[in-house]
């Protein structure tokens, strides 16, 4: 059986597509992941400093897991919007966070302080997106000095 030329041709260009595609196309994330992110940033902190654990719940999927890692440990893994929401460790609302990046990964990351009476964490946010939810965080913490 003769496979035309331009059956080879075809099929090259679909083999190298789907090799570029694989290579760069999945887990990049595109400005507008990025603005979603920079969005979900701001309204975690909103809710953060209003201790409003609705508006914080609200911006996870429903399956969403929160791992709470650093000085906050011991909080473990939250999973569904549910228990995100009643297991928030909302003490202090002077929480800051600077602009979002993204990772090598995909997965985008933030960092910033938050503070309370004789207290003060260095906080970082690694997270991942399903559409314009959070699906999954590492929220990490450091008490500092200052």
């Amino acid at each position: 059986m003769r496979v035309s030329i331009a059956l080879r041709v075809l099929l090259s260009v679909l083999v190298i597509t789907l090799f570029i595609s694989g290579v760069s196309g999945c887990g990049d994330a595109t400005s507008d992941d990025l603005e979603i992110a920079t969005d979900l940033v701001e309204q975690w902190t909103a809710a953060w400093n209003n201790r409003d654990r609705d508006a914080l719940a609200a911006i996870f999927t429903e399956e969403a897991v929160v791992d709470y890692t650093g000085a906050h440990s011991r909080f473990g893994t939250s999973s569904g919007r549910d228990e995100i929401a009643a297991n928030a460790v909302m003490i202090s609302s002077n929480v800051q966070y600077g602009d979002v990046t993204v990772a090598e990964d995909g997965s985008f990351a933030c960092s910033g302080t938050y503070e309370g009476s004789g207290f003060k964490f260095a906080s970082h946010l690694t997270f991942e997106l399903d559409g314009d939810l959070i699906s999954h965080l590492v929220h990490h913490d450091e008490l500092t000095e200052d």
